[in-house]
């Protein structure tokens, strides 16, 4: 197994004193001593195991009302707009902040109610922030619509995420941070 290393973004500070970046065993991030990787018995096991909560989910059809939001790209107010799962509009002091778009639907990810918008709509946007790179807070064909619009935006996002929107959006200026910068 390769040797722990630790990896930030040497542009920006670190607020926790003596935190060295985040870790990483060979190219992956690692919360613990060792990287935790399931075995096949597991991942069956999890997969066959019935889930507790599975009626109680069914049961569960309440749903806020889908407000159609396009025109809010276009107004200069201070609000904040929910686009679904993670994604929010947020607009104050005229900047406006883009969180984790998911506005196309997939095989893999389908919405389970309408969305509020198109990713056609999503203009005039100054930063766009991403949490993390898991497929529901960063998906590919959203951000590639997004970016189109939005030839000034700049991206902020988690270690790694550079390399993964150079490949969607070649010419989107992004800046990485670990954790605690």
């Amino acid at each position: 197994m390769p040797a722990a290393h630790y990896r930030r973004n040497p542009t920006l500070r670190t607020i926790r004193p003596g935190y060295p970046g985040n870790k990483l065993i060979g190219k992956e991030f690692c919360n613990g001593e060792t990287l935790y990787e399931p075995s096949f018995g597991t991942l069956l096991r999890w997969q066959l195991t019935a889930n507790p909560q599975k009626a109680e989910k069914q049961r569960d059809i309440w749903a806020p009302a889908v407000v159609p939001c396009a025109e809010a790209f276009f107004s200069t107010q201070d609000m904040l707009v929910w686009l679904g799962h993670a994604g929010f509009l947020l607009r104050v002091g005229g900047v406006s902040l883009l969180f984790d778009p998911v506005l196309v639907s997939s095989l893999g990810l389908r919405h389970r109610h309408p969305l509020p918008c198109r990713p056609e709509d999503v203009r005039n946007i100054d930063y766009l922030l991403l949490s993390h790179l898991h497929r529901d807070h960063a998906d590919e064909a959203t951000l590639k619509i997004v970016a189109r619009q939005n030839p000034t935006m700049q991206a902020l996002g988690p270690l790694g995420a550079a390399e993964l929107l150079r490949g969607w959006a070649p010419a989107l200026p992004v800046q990485e941070a670990g954790w605690w910068q």
